[in-house]
């Protein structure tokens, strides 16, 4: 059976200015031992030279030699200059970051991160190290493309919402670019101090240009907008106010008919209202043209002649999003969103008259959609992307490394491509060798 001498391993990466003196085999991992080879130097600030304080080891996880998982150890120097006390650590160039990895293993790492459905855990068991040490390497490289990262381009509308990050109610702001799709804030929690960090992130150039912000109706999030944003308008957009109609009247409209049907004793009405849901929020097309969506139609005609209430709120959904889809002239807005409001309180229907209520005090919100008709789709498909990310890893504990990789994911590809050559780019030296030669294979 063929036999590695290992005494004769040679290390084509360069690695000055260090040298390897040993290596080893303890287990069948490969351990290699290197020091430096130049001298302590002098103080830049007195020119004295300085001498060794003391000495320190690193272990450094490097690329695998042969069968063998391989650590490279480093002696390095705490040098100190007696004349002005200045320390210096001396320096390990093939160091990846502030992490215990040589830099073309940490390349090898973060490039297999771009692959779909890989997480944390998957790339431990692969690499056989700790989950710990594979997040550390990978957030090193994502700090790294960030710092290299140039400011975005100024936006001319914004889009402001919360998402999900734990259980138990527990969410974070996202602030997005809705034209560009590109996210430019992440901050844990969805109060209004957690979106007053946005407003200091950037230069000033960059929040004159915002001429709109698109958001829910969180009181929070709007108050915030107009402390620091006064000339920018705030509007209502299309997705949130239709979300809230539906949660607000349509379920709560159904629920109660569908009491109403049970204690009449009309079992059969109560039965298709019990799974009506989808098809009571569903839109259709104009010119219906398959068989499904006939059959669905007439059977939503028939659940609107049985009960007047859901007859009503179905019609006052369809004009009011007529309203938001069609009307792109304020005063025209202003005056059919009043009106819409007005039959909503003639309806007598309690969950419709409380809904419009509610939303009068944000008309001046929901006019500016004439001028900015924004929808959250945009950042609502950001949302989905995240539950994927956070799906397939499982949930995340660290949410600064959380946030850098969302803000990694919407990158534009040639962009992210550009940041991680900048990054690899200041290993290049180390990144040409080949930590896999060996020499005096013997059997």
């Amino acid at each position: 059976m063929p036999k590695y001498c290992l005494q004769n391993i040679k290390i084509s990466l360069p690695c000055e200015p260090f040298n390897q003196y040993k290596n080893e085999v303890i287990d069948d991992v490969l351990h290699i031992y290197f020091r430096p080879t130049t001298d302590a130097g002098v103080c830049p600030f007195c020119k004295q030279k300085r001498t060794v304080h003391k000495w320190r080891t690193i272990a450094l996880r490097a690329q695998n030699v042969g069968p063998h998982e391989t650590y490279w150890h480093v002696d390095h120097r705490v040098l100190r200059c007696d004349n002005c006390y200045d320390y210096f650590t001396e320096k390990i160039p093939f160091r990846f970051g502030g992490t215990h990895c040589t830099a073309d293993l940490a390349k090898e790492i973060c490039e297999s991160f771009d692959a779909q459905n890989v997480n944390v855990k998957h790339k431990a068991k692969e690499y056989n190290m700790s989950c710990y040490q594979i997040k550390s390497i990978h957030k090193s490289y994502l700090k790294q493309i960030k710092e290299a990262a140039p400011e975005p381009e100024p936006p001319e509308l914004c889009s402001v919402d919360e998402f999900s990050i734990e259980k138990n109610h527990s969410y974070a702001t996202m602030v997005i670019d809705t034209i560009r799709k590109v996210p430019l804030y992440f901050h844990k929690g969805n109060a209004a101090e957690d979106l007053v960090p946005f407003f200091s992130q950037f230069s000033e150039k960059f929040y004159k240009k915002i001429k709109a912000f698109s958001m829910d109706q969180n009181a929070s999030y709007n108050v915030v907008v107009k402390k620091y944003l006064p000339g920018c308008k705030r509007v209502c957009d299309y997705f949130h106010m239709i979300k809230n109609y539906n949660d607000g009247v349509m379920d709560r409209v159904r629920a109660r008919t569908y009491r109403n049907f049970r204690l009449e004793g009309n079992y059969e009405a109560a039965e298709r209202l019990k799974h009506a849901n989808r098809l009571i929020n569903k839109k259709f097309p104009e010119n219906i043209e398959s068989e499904e969506d006939w059959n669905a139609k007439l059977m939503l005609q028939t659940m609107m002649e049985e009960n007047h209430d859901l007859d009503v709120c179905i019609h006052m959904k369809e004009s009011l999003q007529l309203l938001y889809d069609k009307c792109r002239d304020r005063e025209e807005m202003r005056k059919g969103w009043e009106n819409w409001c007005k039959m909503a309180n003639e309806s007598r229907i309690p969950e419709l008259i409380r809904f419009a209520r509610n939303k009068i005090r944000w008309t001046d919100e929901i006019v500016n959609h004439a001028d900015y008709p924004v929808s959250s789709g945009v950042i609502e498909g950001f949302m989905n992307k995240i539950k994927v990310l956070k799906r397939v890893a499982f949930g995340y504990r660290d949410f600064e490394y959380f946030f850098m990789r969302i803000w990694q994911m919407f990158l534009p590809q040639e962009l992210n491509i550009k940041l991680s050559n900048v990054v690899w780019s200041k290993y290049q030296i180390f990144l040409g060798g080949n930590t896999n030669g060996i020499e005096g294979i013997s059997s």
